[in-house]
C-alpha cells in the first residue's frame, strides 16, 4: 500500500461484480473506473481526485452523463479477443465479433 494510493472498489449494489483495478492520488484528475460483472458486463463508475491543501478528497459519480474513453470497435471479418496488457483475468477479456463495438476504460 503506497499512503498515495487509492484501493479497489465494486458496486454493492450490482450483482455479481468484481472489485476495480486501484488507481493513485498523485494529481487532481478526472477518469473512469471500469468494474466488471463476472459475465464481462462493464461498469463504468466517474472518479475526480482533487487535492484540497493536505486532504485528498474522492468524489464518485455515475458515468452516464460522460462519453466512455475509448471505444473498441472491430471492422474486420473475425471475431477478435481484445484485453488490457498486462491483466490476466479472464472475465476482463472481450469477444467482438465482426462490426462490433463497445465503450472501454482501462481495467487496471
Amino acid at each position: 500500500f503506497h499512503p498515495w494510493s487509492c484501493d479497489c472498489h465494486r458496486v454493492m449494489d450490482l450483482p455479481d461484480c468484481h472489485w476495480s483495478g486501484g488507481f493513485s492520488l498523485e494529481q487532481d484528475k478526472s477518469f473512469h473506473i471500469n468494474m466488471r460483472q463476472s459475465y464481462g458486463r462493464s461498469v463504468f463508475i466517474r472518479c475526480e481526485v482533487l487535492q484540497r491543501g493536505e486532504t485528498y478528497h474522492v468524489i464518485f459519480s455515475d458515468a452516464s452523463n460522460y462519453p466512455p474513453p475509448f471505444k473498441l470497435e472491430n471492422l474486420s471479418q473475425v471475431p477478435i479477443i481484445c484485453y488490457q496488457s498486462g491483466v490476466s483475468q479472464s472475465h476482463l477479456y472481450i469477444l467482438l465479433n465482426p462490426g462490433q463495438s463497445v465503450p472501454y476504460a482501462w481495467d487496471e
